[in-house]
């Protein structure tokens, strides 16, 4: 295991150049009165942390309400986190606003500077409660009932799912509404409620575990914040909010000096993301086009008229958020399966079948480990493929398959799994559940009781796992 690796992920441009820390380190960051932003971004802001290029922030978050508003959707007080009674109780006047969203950070990252891009690539998001809330008001508030109040969504994180009625039950995809870095100096200090060209509160859900935001940078630092954790949401947030809820999150942030940004772009394991905001939908739906346009000619070696064609022929415009005032957002997602000589374009990997298919390579996994059969695991594993393990440590393929090789890593038992959960997501999977191993890592006992999530993508025709996260079970 090594705290040194740093994770690649396939880049937006072809350069590859990044500033990374030699020795990148976790740093824990918690919300409390002195680590969040209430209500804004600012280059003025004073850094709650400052870290390298390339280290990971393991970082709580809050959900954006009051003890008090939650009392009155029915929470038990005992169930209200005390570092939200805490924030909301010290963090007044003016500490906080001009927003309402309790943002943990800034994290200033050494070596940023205007006209950089931050690299924010999301390696784990857990959930710390068992609920979350959903408001009424938004696009249409009119068919709102101002005599009910906040709906508690009960989330069941083992499952990951969250009951919203009785028969009707939505799979969980948790992501943060609200990342982003100090906008340019000369506008002071910016409400969190719309999002921009420093990103902040974009609500796009396809920002979850395994994707990668690019953020043009406007302050020495970049001055990162992150909140509004949600658990599930449709694209347009109509009713101006998903399932709220905190989260916790693994994330590494990376200095891009190869990279000159206009607006924020960014990666999943299926998909490139183009995005852009305005007051004016179409203003903003003309920004994503042609950020996507843009990027297609730059990085293919496209024309903008062939790149303008393609985006046509399979880009997916869509209505990111309708009511993060004064700001709507757009983005534009164009699948990577059309680049990789799959036959027919992208290959829908949805359905039971791909949930078996996942489920074998779950056990392919187990099972080659514990022959410390290389050939299989370099088969099945990507090769941006990376492992945080469950003592915080991080491994990418080749560190991984050079220990059993070794025999630095052996298992002395088949691994045990249990309550396996399995999301399929067009060509994208996520792997959740319980494990137990016995392992022994350079002489000294490893592995153990663990929750794991791990992701999968469907590349070339074939599922392979993109990243393996695991935390210690209580």
């Amino acid at each position: 295991m090594r705290r040194h690796a740093a994770i690649p992920l396939a880049a937006l441009a072809l350069a590859t150049f990044t500033v990374r820390a030699q020795s990148p380190k976790t740093h824990r960051l918690e919300a409390t009165p002195s680590t969040v932003a209430y209500g804004y971004y600012w280059a003025d802001a004073k850094p709650a942390l400052r870290i390298a290029s390339g280290d990971i922030i393991d970082v709580d978050t809050l959900l954006t309400n009051s003890p008090a508003g939650l009392q009155r959707a029915g929470v038990a007080d005992a169930k209200i986190q005390s570092s939200l009674k805490a924030i909301v109780a010290e963090v007044t006047g003016d500490r906080r606003g001009p927003g309402g969203h309790i943002l943990t950070g800034p994290v200033y990252v050494e070596g940023a500077q205007p006209g950089d891009a931050l690299e924010v690539k999301i390696l784990s998001i857990d959930f710390p409660l068992d609920y979350g809330y959903n408001g009424c008001a938004g696009f249409l508030p009119e068919n709102c009932d101002r005599s009910v109040g906040q709906r508690i969504i009960p989330i069941d994180a083992k499952a990951m799912t969250a009951e919203f009625a009785p028969g009707i039950v939505i799979p969980l995809k948790p992501f943060f509404g609200s990342m982003g870095v100090a906008p340019a100096p000369e506008l002071g200090r910016v409400s969190s409620n719309p999002p921009g060209k420093h990103a902040g509160n974009l609500d796009n859900k396809e920002l979850g575990v395994g994707s990668t935001l690019l953020i043009p940078v406007f302050a020495p630092g970049a001055l990162f914040e992150v909140g509004d954790g949600h658990g599930a949401q449709g694209d347009g947030e109509v009713d101006q909010t998903a399932i709220e809820t905190s989260l916790r999150a693994r994330i590494q942030l990376t200095v891009r000096k190869d990279m000159t940004l206009t607006w924020p772009r960014a990666e999943t394991a299926t998909d490139y993301i183009s995005m852009a905001t305005d007051p004016d939908l179409t203003v903003a739906t003309r920004g994503a086009i042609q950020e996507m346009v843009d990027f297609l000619a730059a990085t293919r070696k496209m024309s903008k008229h062939q790149a303008y064609q393609l985006v046509s022929v399979a880009g997916n415009v869509a209505v990111t958020q309708l009511v993060d005032k004064p700001n709507i957002g757009v983005h534009v997602r164009l699948p990577k399966s059309i680049f990789a000589g799959t036959r027919g374009g992208s290959v829908s990997a949805s359905g039971p079948g791909a949930e078996g298919e996942i489920r074998a390579l779950e056990k392919r996994w187990n099972e080659s480990r514990v022959r410390a059969d290389v050939a299989a695991l370099d088969h099945l594993l990507s090769d941006d493929w990376t492992v945080v393990h469950g003592d915080g440590t991080i491994d990418t393929k080749a560190e991984y398959l050079a220990d059993l090789r070794s025999g630095a890593r052996t298992f002395s038992g088949n691994v045990k799994e249990d309550a396996l959960t399995v999301r399929v997501d067009g060509d994208t999977a996520i792997a959740a559940g319980l494990s137990d191993s016995k392992v022994t890592y350079k002489g000294k006992p490893s592995g153990g009781a663990l929750r794991f999530t791990r992701v999968y993508a469907r590349r070339d025709g074939r599922w392979v796992m993109i990243a393996s996260h695991a935390t210690r079970r209580n």
